[in-house]
This record gives C-alpha cells, sequence and structure tokens, in this order.
C-alpha cells in the first residue's frame, strides 16, 4: 500500500510543475509587445551628367593658307551646356609651328540674339557687358589644358555663350615670320561644380 505521504509529495510535485509551466507562459505572454512596421517606397538614385555641344565640333575654324601681315581672321563658336549638374567651363588649346610666336590672339566672350550663324560666322556677335575679355596673347602662349581659361560664373542646364576667337598677323611682323606655319585646336570642358 502507498505511503499517504508519498502521494501528497507527488501530487506537489506534479503541481509545482503545472505552476511553472503556467508561469513560463505567463511570463512570456507579460513580456510581450506590439508592433508595427513601414517601409518606405522603393527609392531611385542616378548620376547626373555633365554635357557640352557647340557649333564648333569637328569643325575647321580657320584655314588661312596665306596671310599677310595686318591680316586678321575672326569666327565664333556657341557653346551649350546640356548637364544636369551645375558645371564650371573652361577653355584650352594646343598649338604648334613657328609661325604661332608672331600670331596675336584673342578670345572674348559674348551671345548671339539668336541662332548661331553658319560657318562659325560672328555675324550679330554682342560682347559680354561684364568681362567680355577672357584671354589674348601670342598663339605660342595659348592655355592648355594643365592652365586652362576659366569661364566666369556657373553653367546650368540649358546655358549658352558665345566665344570670339580672333587671330591676327600684325602688320609689324618680322620678315622671318614668311613661310612659316602654325596648327591649333581650341576645346571646352565641363566639369560638375
Amino acid at each position: 500500500m502507498s505511503h499517504p505521504f508519498r502521494t501528497v509529495r507527488g501530487r506537489l510535485a506534479v503541481s509545482v510543475v503545472a505552476l511553472a509551466i503556467l508561469c513560463a507562459a505567463a511570463g512570456l505572454a507579460v513580456f510581450s509587445a506590439f508592433s508595427s512596421t513601414q517601409e518606405s517606397s522603393t527609392n531611385t538614385f542616378a548620376a547626373g551628367t555633365v554635357t557640352l555641344a557647340s557649333n564648333g565640333t569637328g569643325a575647321v575654324l580657320f584655314d588661312l593658307p596665306n596671310m599677310k601681315p595686318g591680316e586678321s581672321a575672326t569666327k565664333c563658336v556657341q557653346v551649350t551646356y546640356n548637364g544636369t549638374l551645375n558645371a564650371k567651363v573652361e577653355l584650352s588649346g594646343t598649338h604648334s609651328g613657328g609661325l604661332a610666336q608672331y600670331l596675336s590672339t584673342s578670345v572674348t566672350r559674348g551671345s548671339f540674339p539668336g541662332s548661331a550663324p553658319a560657318n562659325n560666322s560672328c555675324e550679330g556677335f554682342t560682347p559680354d557687358a561684364e568681362n567680355p575679355s577672357l584671354w589674348s596673347g601670342t598663339l605660342n602662349t595659348f592655355p592648355t589644358s594643365s592652365s586652362p581659361i576659366s569661364d566666369p560664373g556657373s553653367w546650368s542646364t540649358g546655358s549658352v555663350h558665345v566665344y570670339e576667337i580672333t587671330m591676327t598677323l600684325p602688320a609689324e611682323v618680322p620678315n622671318a615670320a614668311q613661310g612659316e606655319e602654325a596648327h591649333a585646336a581650341f576645346s571646352w570642358q565641363a566639369q560638375n561644380s
């Protein structure tokens, strides 16, 4: 026959285990929390652009094979900025040949009243009211890409500027210039600012 103390003790042990299970379950319920989640829509990232266009791209601006002392020629290049980022624009060039040391060169910034004339003509060109002269000197000292001419101000989408480039063989050029040649190319570069 079983001992009454053992039965009580067994029932007590079962009760303690059951109570522990209930407390554990109740404890989980006590420490639970409400929750809510919010999420944004899909985000988009895209790099901006820096884009220049001109009516002088790929064009030969000057073809002067028989210049004489005192002769001058002027051409205009209209540069348009189509980039989405604000940018700084710089002008530089390359040059070579013995005549480069004698050719007076100047660059003036301005505008046309409408669209650019054909053949890089400067017909209708108007110099800027402030700081129109960007550079002048002899062609052999024209700034290269390592030390370019900085266009004043910042360019934004749709900015348009015209550059008048004048090349002159001075009337007082020395006889040593006779038969010499010079070659030059001009380029504009935009960099986001």
